[in-house]
């Protein structure tokens, strides 16, 4: 029974890659491995850096630019606790999140998975000129949220597919 969930999951990510690629026709690829980050919570003396929660997490990001317009979809999995969101930010510079945690610039759909611990994401945005020397510079990245990790469960930086 598990595995005609996950099957079902994973059936639904391949169909949603293959109509995302279809609608990107061609455009710059991007890529980003998604990583487990530490959680971060305030205790009034200070920020306590937690990494039991997020410990395995993993996940993959695929996007494509074509003029000004970004696709973007991926999967996630192994999460502690169920996802809430998952967000594209713009940091100062590849590798750096903004902290205290920024506005997204843009919200992604999420599929929850039957397990609740895993799903996918994906979305279709209209990038400004900046976004757009942003995305080519590494300077977006995306975070999926979780109930025990709000300031993000899994992170990754989008950059430019070597291989396309």
């Amino acid at each position: 029974m598990a595995f005609k969930r996950y099957f079902a999951v994973w059936l639904a990510l391949g169909l949603a890659c293959v109509a995302v690629t279809a609608l990107a026709q061609g455009g710059d690829k991007y890529k980003a491995r998604l990583s487990a980050v530490p959680s971060l919570r305030s205790t009034g003396a200070g920020i306590n850096v937690t990494a039991d929660s997020v410990k395995g997490a993993e996940g993959n990001v695929m996007a494509t630019l074509s003029g000004k317009k970004l696709t973007v979809s991926g999967s996630f999995e192994k999460f502690a606790s169920a996802p809430t969101e998952a967000n594209l930010f713009m940091g100062p510079a590849m590798g750096a999140r903004n902290y205290p945690a920024g506005t997204p610039i843009f919200k992604l759909s999420v599929m929850k998975a039957a397990d609740g611990k895993s799903g996918t994401f994906s979305g279709m945005f209209d990038l400004t000129t900046d976004q757009v020397d942003a995305l080519k510079k590494g300077r977006i990245y995306l975070q999926v949220h979780s109930e025990g990790s709000p300031t993000g469960h899994v992170v990754g930086w989008l950059a430019k597919d070597a291989g396309k």
